[in-house]
């Protein structure tokens, strides 16, 4: 499922100009795991992974719930907020979807 949601973010300008970074896969993938394990799609733990992410820049955080990598991905577009994060040129990028009970939840993390 990343493959299909980085796919989807190929046409994307944060992708397009970043580089994928381990930190940020990692806190992503943490963030996603949590999500999809309490059912619960948010922010929640941000003041920790700003700390680990900002040692490398600016930092923005996505955060979705879908059906799929598309819902995902339409969900952010479809936010104002999480779409300026990710259309923006940015450093480095990390992303992670994760399966839950109720759908995918997905994290992004952008360094500027």
């Amino acid at each position: 499922m990343l493959k299909a949601l980085l796919l989807l973010l190929a046409s994307v300008t944060s992708v397009q100009s970043g580089q994928p970074h381990t930190l940020l896969q990692r806190l992503a993938q943490e963030h996603a795991e949590q999500q999809a394990s309490t059912g619960v799609m948010g922010h929640a733990g941000w003041e920790r992974r700003f700390q680990e992410a900002s040692k490398l820049g600016a930092v923005g955080e996505v955060a979705a719930v879908g059906g799929d990598a598309g819902a995902v991905f339409n969900a952010w577009r479809a936010s104002p907020p999480h779409w300026n994060i990710l259309n923006r040129k940015c450093k480095y990028y990390g992303f992670a979807i994760v399966k839950g009970k109720d759908g995918w939840y997905a994290s992004g993390i952008i360094v500027w």
